[in-house]
């Protein structure tokens, strides 16, 4: 605020006498507010002791916020006339006494009768008025005048000599000035002042702020007060619609073949009252050959007050049509014109529908991918994999497995007709047994021995059950209805095991996926090398025996295809474990099959040496020169099991004597050619050279018997050793009868071993002194034979010189302890997760394992588990003391994974890169990357990087084993010139001890880093001079990156530590 020119300004109080200071001699004269410093100068009127008389001026300037009193004047009493008056006072601060100054003139209005001096400040009442300003005569009218000199009382209002018409305006018009629209008024008594009083308040009857009346007041007012009010009307109305300010073109052409786009539905519109207005947008296709697409889009924009404009667009496009555009391809696009790299291709001897494109036989394997081989499974060559039959099934080369009175049995448990199973039929698989005590051991597979259960279709596996009976619960039958028919393995349950039950066991499924394929809907295979098994142990559990049903439940499936396979099972007959039977049956659809065999193996060719009538398949041994011979029963090389002459047949070395009584009797002849025999009851031929000597009368005794028929022996038929052959008397009749039998006392335990123990019971003994025991033609001790191994013995008692008697016997090999030993390597580098894990095969429980190692156990489980890697002994004995053969595993940890990276800076924005080297773990790895700023990737090695940031990686193996790596640095070198690069080079590389890091120019300052090759910084510092040299001794050997940073540019090298 400035008041300097001529005519200066100021302000006054309005009809107040004056403003009192307050009690701290202060008169509020104003408020300022503002953010710079403050100035004041002005001059004020005080009046003194607050009267007129004390009126002075009084100059004042103020910096700041402060107090000041007028700027290098003094104050005081500058009345002469007082007692107190100051002559170097230049103002008067009212502190003049003795003195009364005033107006001294009585006719003045403001006379002071007090004042001793007059200080000219008297003054007077106009004339018609007293000092007050009251008329003295009256003012009728109260315009001012009073009626002793009005000529004229005024008592009406003036009058418009012109008055301005309402009007109607466009919102964008500016609103007229109250000046343009001024009315005129005019006063019969006087002059008349007109006025703009207000604008307002606006009028909304339109529905919207853009469109309103509003009114405009104006005042006349004549010399005597007396007004007219009147009110101008403007109607402001909104009539004018938005305009587009983009889009601008009403057509386009888009060339998508060209990388053009069509733009987006978007506009911009402007309005010129209505900052909100908007717009919507259609689009329609006009016409669409393929390749060619004219779109129009129909703009419309409205403000609030309704108005609209319409802006409509054609875009034609020429499309790009991305797709295989190789007509060989499966997805051949004939419209295409741009090849999307897309094209798939039917795999050789296939349509693209995934058809055969030859199928001669229609079984859905295509002609070129059948393979032949045997298809049953009965059959000793059974191929698994064999497509077509070959008609080659040999069932001979292998034995056959025939338990009579086992069998499998599918039954249809339950046919779905409605529902989430519908079409759906679950069966029920057991296996039948001949005994009640049969005692459930295991069933299993392997590539000798395939277990396959499988369907046409897939099994239907519920998502909330399992591979295994014993683990569903049928408490949630009744809110999941659909899991009771869940398909399932189990031994005797399809349940929770009981108190008395035992749950099955499986293994091998961590190798071979077998349980996991089947709980995904997949078949039960089993045909691998490792193999697997379910199984469970000979103990009192009531689930695994037979019982009166003579069956025991081995699985649930529900499907709607075919069922096929071949089940192999172990038992042990009537609950003996030394007694146990392998069973491999095969199997289609539903109903009984059962073990014994219907393949007898034979010769079947009738023409062979061998041939067997009853064979039903021929085992390849038929033979054919063991029955060829002379078959003519009258020649002499006859042979009575030749079938077939070969013509060898002769008569000459059997010709002769065939009668014994004759002098010239030929033992060998069957071809009679002539006798000579002589005439006497005892005569003998005798002295013959050609079986015609002289005839001699043999019988000393007389008995009847020729001398030389004679027999010796004892002939008495009380005796032990009568002979009734003998036909003389030669006194060595024995009279002895001993009666000899064995009791086993102990069977061999345990095979291979020599623990049988058998007593010998000798009857009849006459001579007990004169016994004597031999076993296997060795003297015993005693009668009770001891420490016997299996096999075939023979006992013999000899009582005397004359006196003997023997007994056979056999004792049977013991039981022997089998068992069947998987293990699993550690996951991890530094795990100690290693498993061992036996399963009996054989033997008598309880069996007690004893592992030694890395870590000493013992258990009657002969699952281990923890262990460390390394190796280990496995022992075993059985309840009969029999041990297993030792068995050494090692258990394996896989290499620590290790990470070497090698980072490329980004020469250019985003073109930073990382290659990731990973060793030791258990492929597959799977990467997970992350940054300081939003990257990540899980690919192994990662480019098109942003810089400067720092990467890390974990990385996880095929067995869940992490590694971290990291933060690798990316920076950014792009936009260096070769004036900003750094070189150097680091040697010796490998180092030992000291790596030395030259410069190729000196550059500081500089920074020195080195990460090994996990990522971490191992040494940091700053670069002085051209040559630093760094001790590396104590570094790990490996792989180790040099980075050197030199203001913005960089360089990196990589050294490798050995020790």
């Amino acid at each position: 605020m400035l008041f300097n020119d001529e005519v200066g300004g100021g302000w006054t109080l309005d009809g107040v006498q004056g403003v009192s200071a307050d009690d701290q001699s202060r008169i509020w004269l104003g408020q300022l507010t503002t953010a710079g410093d403050v100035f004041v100068q002005f001059q004020a009127q005080m009046l003194a002791g607050g009267t007129p008389s004390g009126a002075e001026l009084r100059a004042v300037q103020v910096q700041g916020s402060s107090t000041s009193n007028p700027a290098d004047n003094a104050c005081g009493c500058t009345n002469e006339l007082a007692t107190n008056f100051d002559p170097s006072a230049d103002y008067d601060d009212g502190s003049c006494e003795g003195v009364a100054e005033g107006c001294t003139d009585p006719v003045a209005c403001n006379f002071d009768a007090a004042a001793d001096v007059d200080d000219e400040s008297c003054t007077y009442a106009e004339d018609g008025f007293d000092c007050a300003g009251t008329c003295l005569v009256g003012d009728v009218d109260g315009d001012g005048i009073c009626d002793a000199v009005d000529d004229c009382v005024d008592m009406e209002a003036p009058v418009w000599t012109f008055f301005p018409a309402d009007d109607t305006l466009s919102c964008s018009d500016p609103m007229p000035d109250p000046s343009l629209t001024m009315p005129e008024a005019s006063d019969d008594c006087g002059p008349v002042s007109v006025e703009w009083v207000v604008d307002g308040p606006f009028e909304y009857p339109f529905g919207c702020l853009q469109s309103y009346l509003c009114p405009r007041v104006y005042q006349a007012t004549d010399a005597a007060g007396n007004t007219l009010v009147d009110t101008v009307m403007f109607t402001v109305l909104d009539l004018e619609a938005p305009l587009f300010l983009f889009p601008t073109q009403s057509t386009i052409q888009v060339d998508e073949l060209a990388g053009e786009v069509v733009p987006a539905a978007e506009a911009m519109v402007a309005d010129a009252c209505d900052d909100a207005a908007g717009y919507v947008v259609m689009e329609d296709t006009l016409s669409n050959n393929g390749l060619e697409v004219v779109l129009q889009r129909t703009f419309t924009a409205s403000d609030a007050c309704g108005n609209t404009s319409v802006f409509v667009q054609t875009i034609g496009v020429t499309l790009a049509l991305e797709g295989c555009m190789d007509p060989e391809a499966c997805n051949f696009d004939e419209v295409a014109n741009v090849d999307d790299g897309s094209c798939t291709f039917a795999e050789g001897g296939y349509a693209c529908d995934g058809s055969c494109l030859a199928d001669t036989d229609g079984d859905g394997v295509c002609d070129p991918f059948e393979v032949l081989g045997c298809t049953d499974l009965a059959a000793c060559n059974f191929n698994i994999d064999a497509t077509e039959e070959d008609g080659l099934c040999d069932y001979c080369s292998c034995e056959q497995n025939s338990f009579e009175g086992y069998g499998l049995l599918v039954e249809s448990h339950m046919v779905h007709e409605e529902g989430e199973l519908a079409g759906l039929t679950t069966y029920r698989m057991y296996v039948t047994t001949p005994n009640p005590t049969d005692v459930f051991s295991a069933m299993w597979g392997d590539s000798d021995t395939p277990l396959l259960i499988t369907t046409s279709t897939s099994f239907y596996q519920h998502p909330l059950g399992s591979s295994l009976g014993h683990n569903i619960s049928p408490l949630a039958f009744e809110v999941l209805p659909e899991l009771e028919y869940d398909s399932w393995l189990t031994v005797g349950l399809d349940g929770p095991a009981g108190p008395n039950d035992q749950a099955p066991s499986p293994i091998g499924d961590s190798e071979s996926g077998w349980l996991s394929n089947f709980e995904a809907g997949g078949d039960v295979v089993l045909n691998d090398e490792t193999g697997g098994a379910l199984y469970v142990v000979n103990d009192p559990s009531e689930n695994i025996v037979s019982g009166d049903d003579l069956r025991i439940l081995v699985g649930q499936f529900t499907t709607d295809g075919e069922l096929s396979g071949q089940v192999n099972f172990q038992m042990f007959n009537m609950g003996m474990a030394t007694d146990d039977a392998d069973i491999s049956i095969p199997f289609t659809g539903v109903g009984q099959v059962d073990s014994a065999s219907e393949i007898v193996c034979g010769c079947t060719d009738v023409a062979a040496c061998n041939y067997d009538m009853d064979a039903t398949n021929d085992d390849g041994l038929c033979e054919y020169v063991s029955c060829l011979g002379c078959i003519d029963p009258v020649a002499c090389n006859f042979q009575e099991d030749a079938t077939q002459d070969d013509g060898s047949c002769e008569y000459e070395t059997c010709a002769g004597c065939t009668d014994p009584a004759a002098c010239n009797f030929d033992e060998g002849a069957t071809i009679d050619t002539g006798c000579i025999l002589p005439d006497g009851n005892c005569e003998s031929c005798s002295g013959e050279t050609d079986g015609t000597g002289t005839v001699v009368v043999n019988d000393v005794d007389g008995d009847g018997v020729c001398d030389d028929d004679e027999v010796l022996g004892c002939t008495d038929d009380a005796a032990s050793n009568f002979n009734p052959l003998a036909t003389e008397e030669d006194g060595s009749c024995l009279y002895c009868d001993l009666v000899l039998t064995v009791d086993v006392l102990q069977e061999v335990v345990c095979a291979g071993d020599s623990t049988g123990v058998v007593g010998l019971t000798i009857g009849n003994v006459v001579f007990p002194d004169s016994i004597v025991v031999l076993l296997n033609g060795e003297v015993q001790p005693s009668e009770v034979f001891e420490g016997l191994p299996a096999g075939a013995y023979t006992a013999e008692v000899q009582q005397g010189a004359a006196c003997e008697a023997l007994v056979n016997f056999e004792l049977e090999d013991g039981g022997a302890l089998t068992i069947d030993v998987a293990s699993e390597n550690v996951s991890c580098f530094g795990a100690d997760d290693g498993l061992v894990d036996a399963v009996p095969l054989t033997g008598v429980f309880p069996i007690q394992y004893v592992l030694s190692g890395m870590l000493a156990d013992t258990n009657a489980t002969g699952a281990f588990d923890n262990l460390a890697p390394g190796e280990y002994v496995l022992n075993a004995t059985d309840g009969n003391g029999c041990a297993a053969d030792q068995v050494t595993l090692t258990i394996v940890e896989p290499e620590d994974i290790a990470l070497v990276a090698d980072v490329a800076d980004a020469a250019e924005e985003g073109a930073g890169s990382i290659d990731l080297e990973v060793t030791g773990g258990t492929a597959p790895y799977e990467f997970d990357w992350s940054s300081t700023g939003t990257f990540s990737s899980d690919d192994e090695d990662i480019s098109q990087l942003p810089a400067p940031f720092a990467y890390s990686v974990t990385v996880t193996d095929a067995n869940g084993c992490e590694a971290e790596g990291g933060p690798y640095e990316v920076d950014d070198v792009y936009g260096l010139d070769d004036l900003c690069q750094v070189h150097f080079v680091a040697f010796p590389n490998p180092t030992q001890d000291i790596l030395t890091v030259e410069l190729s120019q000196a550059a500081q300052p500089a920074m020195l880093t080195v990460h090994d090759n996990t990522g971490r910084v191992v040494w940091q510092g700053a670069f002085f001079g051209m040559r630093q040299q760094l001790d590396v001794s104590g570094w790990a050997s490996g792989t180790y990156q040099v980075h050197l940073t030199h203001g913005l540019a960089s360089a990196r090298a990589q050294v490798l530590v050995q020790h």
